[in-house]
């Protein structure tokens, strides 16, 4: 065993990956073995971990830019992939939550570093104690991922950590002591018909047999993972393990096993760490890393159901220039996802932002148009929460009307009413105009309506709602042949 952490892995020469979904020339750039592992398998009974609570880690997140702040992580395919981590990890009791803020750096150096020492710098230059550091960048030294026990954190390939993918479970698993299942085969390829006895002086470990009887001592030491010869990407079949059928020194065949996610199959294949690793990962924590676990605490858990009552919806008709979304605050929501498309199954994005309030200024938009829309509540350890459903509203046109009206041509006087007040709108127009008025709820229902007429010039008009209503926010919407403008107005008791 005193063999397996003496070993300091060189750096891979991997084949290129012609499924990945960047440039990136290896899944893994993580050179090291965790020294720490060696004192965990010779004494486990020292380090067991007897409490079934979950360990809430904190993450901090660092998203880097060029040198102009181009080319962000984007924050939406952030909160999805924190979905992904947490389910890759449910099994381990192990669960992350993001330490606000987000850490936003403009450096070219850093965004595409060639090599490690950049990465490094990086890492030393902007880490926060505490946290379990993650780092997002165009280029992590030509890989999709790596963890450096020198900086203390990984770095990951935006291009390599969409929501179905697995790199970041992959790293974190290294951050917490995990070994590559084939760890001894770096740089080694298995070649058809040849027998593992064929690869004992280039292998740089005892090679593992699948009968177990070596399995503490050879590979990575733990005995529920089965032995792995493959050091670079590769696809499983239906069974979930390799094509490729591989000779043990015994002679006896195998498969390498690509559900675990220590290995280097596809991401399809991955879905699982194993219990000897899960136990290693929790007492790597709780005696190694204890710092990650006395931090504050995360916020409450979201329900996964969208926020209620968005606004506007049902092909409502709003001004271009003026149009705007809210929806239900949702209790324990941090921040809000909304995202802007043309198109229904949402394939194109004109717009998405991470805001924290419950109304949203779209910007500015084409008239005579069809838009969709969306939204979802997250904090900071909820992250597989869900979108409302596809919201619809329709621009106004604007050109070629002789009554055209803007938001300050026509507006509420105020926007706060006693109960049974009656409305009061200024207008500003320079053409008369007849107009319909709508009033809605939060649920975009019409609880009233109406005809106004308006003449042209400064001219204050009093408008006799007549249902009253009960305190609340409403919106006042009007619409003539060719435009619409709405505005919000609060009722108070």
């Amino acid at each position: 065993m005193m063999n397996f952490f003496k070993l300091a892995i060189l750096s891979m020469a991997l084949p290129s990956l012609s499924y990945a979904q960047n440039d990136a020339v290896n899944f893994c750039g993580t050179t090291e073995v965790d020294p720490w592992l060696k004192q965990y398998f010779e004494n486990r009974s020292v380090y067991a971990t007897e409490s079934a609570d979950t360990i809430f880690v904190p993450l901090t997140i660092h998203i880097l830019g060029n040198d102009d702040g181009q080319g962000y992580y984007p924050i939406h395919t952030l909160y999805e992939s924190l979905c992904t981590l947490n389910e890759d990890f449910s099994a381990s009791g192990i669960q992350f939550y993001i330490q606000e803020p987000i850490n936003y750096i403009n450096r070219s150096v850093w965004y595409d570093h060639p090599s490690f020492g950049a990465g490094i710098d990086m890492m030393q230059a902007n880490n926060v104690y505490g946290t379990a550091n993650c780092y997002f960048v165009a280029n992590p030294a030509g890989n999709c991922g790596y963890y450096a026990s020198r900086g203390n954190a990984i770095a990951l390939s935006k291009g390599c950590s969409d929501p179905s993918d697995h790199t970041w479970a992959h790293e974190l698993g290294h951050f917490f002591s995990l070994p590559h299942t084939f760890v001894g085969w770096e740089g080694v390829r298995w070649e058809q018909g040849k027998s593992a006895k064929d690869y004992e002086g280039d292998v740089r470990r005892s090679i593992e047999t699948v009968d177990g009887s070596n399995c503490s001592s050879a590979a990575d030491g733990f005995c529920d993972t089965p032995p792995d010869y493959l050091s670079y990407r590769w696809n499983c079949n239906g069974n979930q393990t390799s094509n490729e059928v591989m000779m043990d020194p015994d002679s006896v065949k195998f498969q390498s096993d690509g559900s675990l996610f220590m290995s280097y199959a596809n991401d399809a294949c991955m879905n699982r760490f194993s219990f000897e690793q899960n136990e290693a990962m929790k007492a790597n924590i709780n005696f190694q890393r204890s710092e990650l676990i006395t931090n504050s605490f995360p916020s409450a858990i979201l329900p996964v159901t969208a926020p209620q009552n968005p606004f506007p919806t049902d092909t409502l008709l709003v001004n271009p220039d003026n149009a705007f979304a809210s929806w239900d605050i949702v209790d324990g929501a941090s921040h809000y996802i909304i995202e802007l498309s043309r198109l229904p199954n949402f394939g194109y994005i004109l717009a998405r932002e991470r805001i924290e309030s419950n109304f949203y200024n779209f910007p500015e938009l084409i008239p005579g148009i069809r838009y969709y829309w969306r939204v979802k509540a997250v904090n900071s350890n909820s992250f597989c929460t869900n979108y409302t459903d596809t919201n619809i509203f329709i621009t106004s046109k604007t050109s070629g009307s002789t009554a055209q009206f803007e938001d300050d041509q026509l507006a509420l006087a105020k926007t706060h009413y006693q109960t049974n007040e009656a409305l009061s709108i200024i207008s500003k127009l320079s053409n008369p105009l007849n107009a319909e008025w709508k009033i809605f709820n939060m649920n975009a229902q019409v609880l009233a309506k109406g005809q106004v007429d308006l003449s042209s010039g400064s001219e204050r008009t009093v408008i006799h709602v007549p249902i009253g209503l009960v305190p609340g926010q409403y919106v006042i919407q009007f619409e003539s042949s060719e435009n619409a403008v709405a505005h919000r107005f609060v009722v108070i008791p």
